[in-house]
């Protein structure tokens, strides 16, 4: 095939099968032995981060010229670090983590940053390192290691990279199951190797071209032996055992009406679908989220609509079942708003708040062993929050003229309608009669800051209880360098020359300044302290 392979970096042979491990960090407690939060003191301790690895800037140089030098201090962070022939420079403006994930079995941690280069660390290596700079397990410490571990494996693609989906019954002491999905632009989906890094399948989708064209999303189905595939209005499924090109096409759009005079008309998911979550419960589900902020729960066998939920202004980036399949989280972009869905009843339970007012994709998470109770989820300000998501919903106030939010008429159980944010402005043209929704938020039970920029994503470890409180989050955002001119020192000068060259200005000299953007791009992990109540 005429395609763009996928190249991989292998560092030290790849990794070694994890029948047994010695650390205390890296053998969290079986399931059974897990004890849940009851309810969480204190203050999140960060363990250690690591720093983003980059290319060389090519607007850091030596010979640019600028009115706002950086002060020493920041002469000495801005300079790059060469290490193992990798040029290392945290204040780099093109680069950034885009999301961070950990693998079912605990024992690896993914990343992806804006290079393209998903890079899976060990994180035995990194409690190890966390260890030897002064950390206690569980317990207070030091200041994080200044030289945290290399990743284990290096992969890139050739394209952006649009999602990634561990396989969900990865376990290291099985080498064959520790893979992982990626999806880029203008290429197909691959299969990659957790162990040696290598490429193990792809799996190719074609448009009505019959050119190769890349899903949006991938996930893999509850257990494991179907690959679902997002695209513009309809997914595809695909079978782990056949790669290739032999999959499933279904239609998320049908026509119906038609007869007898009836008009024709469009109904289903409409747009891309930008984030897909499945579970193996109820025969197997999977729900997807669209930009065009719709979602959908969709059977896994027959492909039919289960429900559909459609409660945001703009796309869904990040949808989420809970352990038990009895609710679903939705967020989406340029929406301060995670929605929490009963989906029995096909209401809103619960709203939670988060700062998030551009287009990049915020991803929160559930704990995985408590029934979702705690949900983990960064903001655009580069907080943290972590609510308690089974604590009773929060009262909404009487409605008043000034209003936060008014629903739609026509707005149903299983479609409330569209909320619009209104202008208090408008007060005096409040009617007594209109139906005024006052969205009711959570207060979050820990809020505390990041390490850097805006956190963009966040993982609970598989473990998460007292015995293994730790959970890990990457910050990164697109920073742009304001060039400034001043036009009053321009006209100024222009006069001078005019002057001197007897009425003719021969030349002129225009003072430009360039504003650098501080950037703070780190993965990091952190400790929970916990109290617990009767």
């Amino acid at each position: 095939e005429d395609v763009k392979m996928a190249t991989c970096t292998e560092e030290e042979g790849g990794r070694e099968p994890k029948e047994h491990v010695d650390s205390d960090f890296s053998s969290p407690p079986s399931g059974s032995m897990l004890q849940p939060f009851t309810s969480l003191a204190g203050d999140a301790q960060l363990l250690f981060q690591i720093p983003g690895e980059y290319g060389r800037d090519p607007l850091v140089s030596s010979s640019s010229s600028s009115s706002h030098s950086p002060s020493p201090s920041q002469q000495q962070q801005l300079s790059p670090e060469v290490k193992a022939g990798r040029v290392r420079h945290p204040f780099a403006r093109n680069n950034f983590f885009k999301s961070v994930e950990f693998s079912p079995d605990g024992l690896c941690l993914l990343s992806l940053s804006n290079d393209n280069r998903m890079r899976l660390y060990e994180t035995s290596s990194l409690f190890d390192s966390a260890e030897q700079s002064g950390f206690e397990h569980g317990g207070g410490g030091a200041t994080p290691p200044p030289s945290p571990p290399d990743p284990a494996l290096t992969m890139k693609e050739p394209g952006t990279v649009y999602d990634l989906a561990w396989y969900p019954l990865m376990t290291s002491s099985v080498p064959s199951t520790c893979c992982f999905l990626s999806t880029c632009h203008k290429n197909p989906t691959h299969l990659w190797d957790a162990f040696t890094g290598k490429l193990r399948a792809t799996y190719r989708s074609y448009d009505y071209a019959d050119e190769i064209t890349a899903a949006l999303s991938v996930a893999f189905s509850g257990n494991g032996d179907k690959i679902i595939c997002g695209f513009d209005r309809h997914i595809r499924i695909f079978d782990v055992g056949y790669p290739g090109r032999d999959y499933e096409t279904r239609a998320l759009i049908k026509t119906v009406g038609g007869r007898r005079g009836q008009k024709r008309r469009k109904i289903g998911q409409r747009g891309l679908i930008s984030c897909i979550d499945t579970t193996s419960l109820y025969g197997g589900l999977y729900a997807c989220g669209s930009y065009a902020g719709s979602t959908f729960v969709y059977e896994e066998k027959s492909g039919k609509t289960v429900c559909s939920l459609d409660a945001h202004q703009n796309g869904v980036t990040k949808v989420k079942f809970a352990p038990d399949a009895s609710r679903l989280w939705t967020g989406g972009r340029r929406d301060d708003v995670i929605i929490e869905w009963d989906l029995r009843m096909l209401k809103i339970l619960r709203r939670y708040e988060r700062r998030c007012g551009s287009n990049q994709r915020f991803s929160f998470d559930i704990s995985p062993n408590d029934g979702g109770r705690f949900l983990l989820t960064g903001s655009q300000n580069g907080e943290l929050f972590i609510y308690d998501t089974l604590r009773p919903p929060a009262s909404s106030p009487t409605p008043t003229p000034t209003a936060v939010a008014t629903t739609a008429a026509g707005g149903t159980a299983s479609n409330p309608g569209r909320e619009v944010e209104s202008d208090p402005g408008d007060a005096g043209d409040y009617d007594d009669d209109a139906k005024v929704a006052v969205e009711a938020r959570e207060k979050p039970v820990l809020r505390f800051k990041g390490p850097g920029d805006a956190v963009n994503s966040v993982s609970f470890h598989p473990s998460f209880s007292q015995q293994f409180p730790y959970f890990a989050a990457c910050t990164g955002e697109r920073k742009f360098w304001l060039d400034v001119f001043d036009e009053d020192d321009d006209e100024e000068e222009e006069d001078d020359d005019r002057k001197h060259n007897g009425g003719d200005a021969t030349h002129s000299s225009t003072k430009k300044s360039s504003l650098r953007p501080t950037a703070r791009n780190v993965l990091a992990m952190y400790s929970l302290s916990a109290e617990t109540t009767s």
